[in-house]
């Protein structure tokens, strides 16, 4: 088992909360983040490598 850490990022892109689980591989572990994602930016970590970043959803009512 590996641990991951998984951190929601606010709008500057600053640490807002992280989650911390163990999970056998990288594939396993982003099911779970995506499966946890909201509307904000994430990174999903292991040790010092990131694995995976995941993209702010932008409100779909804001006209752009």
């Amino acid at each position: 088992m590996n641990s991951y850490r998984l951190y929601y990022l606010d709008y500057a892109g600053h640490i807002h909360e992280a989650r911390t689980f163990d999970c056998a591989d990288d594939a396993h572990a982003q099911r779970l983040a995506e499966a946890q994602a909201d509307r904000r930016s994430m990174e999903l970590w292991t040790g010092q490598r990131l694995v995976r970043a995941y993209a702010h959803v932008p409100d779909a009512d804001v006209d752009a």
